[in-house]
């Protein structure tokens, strides 16, 4: 049974009790009481239509003004917090226009009305809501059922970060870094990434580690940038990925291929092409794990698919030379197109080589000078060799 000591309050002191129509601060949909759960720890449960649905709170991490009252014994949640919300928006209200907004916005618990929603935001806006300024300033960013406009869309992450909004703080970083509304400038970028890096605003966490790893606007620190991304690799795989880069090359912390096969193999998973190829170089060489021709296969294939042309260029060097995979010349030549047509100069000396070596079925000089010169136009060493090879 639920124990009266550890009994859930609103902000007046009030008990929560089972059946109360609600809504809290987690999110923004109209919620209802369905129930306690107790064991080891104490929970709350609230019933949503919001996309949540069951969504235990937990007791020792509850606050007091969690959540706010709205009815007793409520018989049909969502019009019993529709009509609270609407009472307090005549009363001049300023948060409940931007709930009913994002309500109508979302289209959970009414019918989706995206122009409404617009009109909820500005007068919640107008009303002094930092939460519908954010909101509206996203729209104005990426142009989402308005014109976009960066400078309206600064303007109002502008007045966001104003109630320390950690989102409208990374937002204008974005745009100063980008120079999307305002001057480009990394110092401000940095800025605006701190202050929401420092709240745990994961992508401000990664963005931060660019540009300290880069030197953008601040001084280039190699330490500083692999805090910033460790902090960011518990949920954000790209994070994940650079911190394997770091550890396979010792920048900011010490050398060690295990660590970094470690965390290539956790962005990997995730589907990220970038550390999919690099977990494939790992198997190849032997870095950090065993080495497993087959299984740096598996993972080029995995990048190449994704259209990552250094893996498509890996790939068909194992198609060549009947490395982990049954030796396919047909399949060599296709992948070191597809990577060639994307720049690689090694795929391109890779393909001049064939047609030289007549693997292809055939020595074919004509094609083997093309792409020895392509390969040599961007400073490809060993095809400006090749190719004076020919001139003599």
């Amino acid at each position: 049974m639920f124990k009266p000591e550890n009994n859930f309050l609103y902000e007046d002191g009030s008990p929560v009790l089972e059946g109360d129509a609600v809504l809290s601060n987690y999110g923004v949909f109209p919620s209802i009481v369905s129930g306690f759960l107790t064991g080891d720890d104490v929970f709350c449960v609230l019933l949503d239509e919001g996309g949540s649905g069951l969504r235990p709170v937990k007791y020792n991490g509850y606050k007091n003004n969690f959540l706010t009252f709205v009815k007793r014994n409520s018989k049909d949640y969502i019009n019993d917090c529709i009509e609270f919300l609407e009472a307090k928006r005549a009363e001049g209200d300023k948060n409940s226009p931007f709930v009913l907004g994002t309500i109508c916005y979302t289209g959970h618990s009414v019918e989706k009305n995206l122009t409404k929603s617009i009109e909820l935001w500005v007068l919640a806006f107008q009303r002094g809501s930092f939460l519908a300024a954010f909101h509206l300033g996203v729209l104005y960013f990426f142009g989402d059922e308005v014109p976009q406009d960066y400078l309206k869309a600064v303007e109002l992450f502008h007045y966001a970060s104003k109630g320390d909004n950690s989102d409208a703080h990374y937002m204008l970083g974005c745009c100063f870094e980008d120079g999307l509304g305002v001057n480009q400038s990394y110092e401000q970028a940095a800025h605006y990434y701190e202050l929401a890096a420092d709240k745990d605003v994961i992508m401000a966490q990664y963005c931060l580690g660019v540009l300290y790893e880069k030197g953008y606007g601040v001084q280039q620190d190699y330490v500083t940038a692999f805090k910033w991304y460790s902090a960011a690799a518990n949920s954000l795989d790209i994070a994940q990925n650079r911190l394997g880069y770091f550890y396979s090359q010792g920048l900011g912390v010490e050398k060690n291929a295990a660590n970094a096969f470690e965390y290539y193999e956790l962005a990997a998973k995730q589907g990220l092409d970038s550390a999919q190829y690099s977990l494939g170089l790992a198997y190849q060489d032997g870095k950090g794990v065993r080495q497993d021709y087959i299984k740096a296969v598996a993972w080029y294939q995995k990048a190449a698919d994704q259209g990552f042309a250094f893996a498509q260029c890996n790939l068909a060097d194992k198609y060549e030379y009947g490395l982990g995979v049954s030796q396919d010349i047909k399949k060599a030549i296709s992948y070191y197109l597809m990577s060639a047509e994307q720049g690689t100069p090694e795929a391109m000396y890779s393909l001049g080589n064939i047609y030289k070596e007549g693997k292809s079925g055939s020595i074919n000089i004509v094609q083997a000078v093309k792409w020895f010169k392509q390969a040599a136009e961007l400073g490809y060493e060993q095809a400006k060799v090749a190719l004076s090879g020919f001139n003599k």
